[in-house]
Formats: C-alpha cells, structure tokens, sequence
C-alpha cells in the first residue's frame, strides 16, 4: 500500500508539474536598478550560512520527495549523485514506510555511498521521538525535517484524520535532538499563526514550502475517487510566507527558508531577498530523471547557478547574504496581501544599499 501510494506521490506529481510548465509566478518583484555595480561576475558567491554557521557551498538544496519504498530509491540515490556533483545539501522524503517494511539497509547504502553528503532525515509529526531518532540514526542525517501535512492528510484517501497532540511532538523532537529541527511545509506555505503555535519549540530553520510547486492537495486529489472540488489552490505561496513570517519570527534562533514552485533563479533571488536563507527544488529534477535525461539535468543546474550570478551582479552584490539589503517594489496580488496583513512593504522600498 506504501510503494503504490508514495509512486502514486510521484507520477501525479510529475503530471501536474508537466502539465503547469515551468512557469514564473506573476512578477510581484521588482528591483531598483543598480546602475554602477562595484563587482564582478568572478567574484559572486552562491554559498549560503546556515544552521549554526553551516555553510553549504550553494544556496540551493534537494528538497524532500521521494518517500522510501524500494521502487523509489533509484531516484533518491540519482537525487544524491546530483547533490554530490554539485555541491548540494539533500533531504531525504518521508521515513515512515522504514517502521513499516525492511529498508533500513537502503539508507545505511546512501550513508555509505555518499559520506560526506548534507542529508536531512525526514518525518511527519505522527511518531514518538525514539522512532524518529532511529530515522535519524540510520541516516547518519546532519539534520531533521519535520514535515505538517494537514491539508495533504486531510484530503487523502486514507489519510491521518486525527491531529490532535502534534505540538507535543514536536516539543520533544526539539528537545530531545541533538542536530538541527527544521518545520517544513509541504505545498500551503506556513503563517505567523502557525508560528505562534510552534514558536517555544524553537526549530533551528522553517521551510515554508509554499503553494506554486508539487501541489500535495491536487496529487491527493487525483488518487481519490471523488475529488474535493475548489481545493487545488488552497494555502501560500513562498512570498506570501516569507512576508507573513518575516517580522514575526525570531530570525536570530529561527532561519527562514523558501521552496515551493521555486524553479527559476529570479524565484530564488526574490525569496532571499526577502530574507530565505536558502531555496529548496525537487520537482524539475526529478523530471529530467523520469525522462533520464542526465545531460539536460545537469545543464538546468549550470545554467541555473550562471543565471543567478548574473543578476546578483545586476543587483550589486557578491553573496547571498547582501540581497536582503537591495530595495525592492511590491505590487499586484502580493501588495495586496501585504497589506491586508497589515505588513510595512514600505520596509523593503526604502532599504539601503550596502
């Protein structure tokens, strides 16, 4: 039921991503020129400082996917090779099936193949801590994603229906772990509301995982025999979170970071400069590998890095930790939610450039 289930995850995933295109979101950014940048494209940066000054050579990481069913690990380790050849951090998908079937040993295998590879282990808020510190474990994981899937769940078939009592799971995740905990959406985005919930657990990073990419519901929705109609929209996007979140967490215990639709490299120059720490990516990814078509992949990836420089070099600056100085304009739908969360955009109009 597990195999089916997570395969299910991943060929109506693809649909939809093949479906939709790799498409911008509306341009609710725009930039101050910079007209007489003191930088040269030899000189940007795209490391990033992460989790109690972690720094990982790029900004960007391989997202969670692919939950762990033996007909699923061929594109983890694919997934791993590239994180390897370019000098990406890797979380791993959802380790609950390992409770259930006999595939320990696979991540043992990926441990080994790849020892010293950035891995996020990876659980849903269903489990007491001595289950998830074996996912940890087995693992050898740098660190913890903790996923809230209530809307997924919710709409899925045979989904949890029962969501009392997570909190008090992830106070003992926090407290009990010894590497880093980051709360990560799974395609809806996170709210200041739901920071205020999760705010004394003090998570080292939250993953916003907004609403734009792999879309949980719609994928759901397609396995169930009669689809919930009005739903597949449902949630925040990235930039809508990142607004939500940005003035109410404490940035100085909890990072911010982006995924969510988050495909081309001005999506990831938007969401740093609005304070993500670093971009999370799965879907086009895991694209090129259902086509096998490696070389492409590969080129995504080396264009996507050359790109990104080029328009930090536009913008100014030499590394990702200066984005979050340059002004920026807000317009249409994300102006308007802006301020009806009453959130001062004014802010990020006026920054100065350092």
């Amino acid at each position: 039921m597990h195999s089916k289930r997570k395969l299910e995850h991943i060929e109506h995933s693809l649909s939809v991503y093949f479906k939709q295109g790799c498409l911008s979101e509306q341009r609710d950014i725009r930039y101050v020129p910079v007209e007489l940048p003191e930088c040269d494209l030899s000189e940007i940066d795209l490391s990033a400082v992460v989790l109690n000054k972690q720094r990982w050579s790029k900004f960007l990481y391989i997202n969670a996917s692919t939950g762990g069913t033996t007909e699923t690990f061929p594109y983890l380790f694919d997934l791993a090779h590239i994180a390897k050849a370019h000098g990406l951090a890797m979380a791993v998908g959802s380790q609950s099936v390992m409770l259930k079937s006999n595939t320990q040993n696979q991540y043992h295998k990926l441990r080994q193949k790849y020892p010293k590879l950035y891995l996020m282990a990876n659980t849903s808020l269903n489990y007491p801590w001595e289950k998830v510190k074996e996912m940890v474990e087995v693992l050898a994981a740098d660190s913890l994603q903790v996923h809230l899937n209530l809307a997924q769940e919710a709409v899925m078939p045979e989904g949890d229906r029962d969501f009392r009592y997570k909190i008090a799971n992830l106070q003992e995740y926090c407290a009990k772990a010894d590497i880093p905990i980051i709360v990560k959406g799974v395609g809806y985005g996170i709210s200041r509301e739901t920071y205020a919930r999760i705010a004394k657990c003090s998570p080292a990073a939250i993953d916003v995982s907004g609403m734009g990419g792999t879309n949980f519901v719609e994928v759901e929705n397609l396995r169930r025999d009669r689809p919930i109609s009005g739903i597949n929209s449902w949630g925040l996007t990235a930039l809508e979170s990142i607004l939500d979140l940005n003035p109410n967490v404490d940035l100085r215990q909890t990072e911010l970071w982006a995924s969510g639709g988050i495909y081309q490299p001005i999506q990831a120059i938007d969401c740093l400069s609005l304070g993500a720490k670093a971009i999370g990516m799965t879907t086009p990814l895991l694209a090129f590998l259902k086509q096998q078509n490696y070389q492409a992949l590969d080129q995504y990836l080396i264009q996507f890095w050359q790109d990104t420089k080029v328009i930090m070099r536009m913008l100014g600056v030499t590394s990702i930790a200066q984005l979050p100085t340059r002004p920026l304009i807000i317009s249409g739908m994300l102006r308007d939610f802006g301020n009806q969360r009453h959130i001062d955009l004014q802010r990020y109009a006026n920054r100065r450039l350092q």
